[in-house]
């Protein structure tokens, strides 16, 4: 998982949004969604909810 990948797992699982996350990045909000389903792809998860998971069982919070 590439470092971008995981600050954008570590911003959602801060609540923040797409849009959010795309100013604070200064990305545009389809590249943050994107990295996203990326990141659900590499880590086999279907929901949000398991997104979040991943994220704290690996401290990436």
């Amino acid at each position: 998982m590439t470092n971008r990948e995981k600050e954008i797992i570590r911003l959602l699982s801060n609540g923040l949004s797409t849009p959010e996350i795309s100013d604070q990045l200064f990305i545009s909000s389809h590249t943050v969604a994107t990295h996203r389903k990326n990141i659900c792809k590499k880590i086999e998860s279907r929901s949000f909810a398991e997104l979040l998971k991943f994220a704290v069982t690996f401290d990436l919070t």
